[in-house]
């Protein structure tokens, strides 16, 4: 649902369906997290963008997932947070051992 909010830009109802998934304790997958973060992105919403960063840490998805990695830099990015897409980008070269 999550996807099909977002791919037809209804991004409040995408972040709604969100946050109901986490008031009913139910873990969302990758998808579900770039999704919501490009949601996110798009509204401009930095502190829901956090929150769901702070899920993709815990589950451990944080330079594991490069669309991930990819959705954190672009919601950063486009929210002025510029330090916290440099250090999301930054954090995933180190794993592929590009920069030394």
């Amino acid at each position: 649902m999550n996807s099909g909010y977002v791919g037809h830009r209804f991004n409040v109802e995408a972040l709604r369906c969100f946050r109901q998934m986490q008031d009913e304790r139910i873990v969302p997958n990758a998808v579900t997290f770039i999704c919501s973060l490009k949601g996110s992105g798009i509204l401009g919403c930095i502190e829901m963008g956090e929150d769901i960063a702070t899920e993709v840490r815990k589950q451990g998805l944080l330079q594991k997932d490069i669309k991930t990695d990819n959705a954190l830099v672009g919601i950063y990015s486009k929210c002025s947070a510029l330090e916290k897409a440099c250090k999301v980008f930054e954090g995933r070269m180190l794993c592929l051992g590009t920069f030394s």
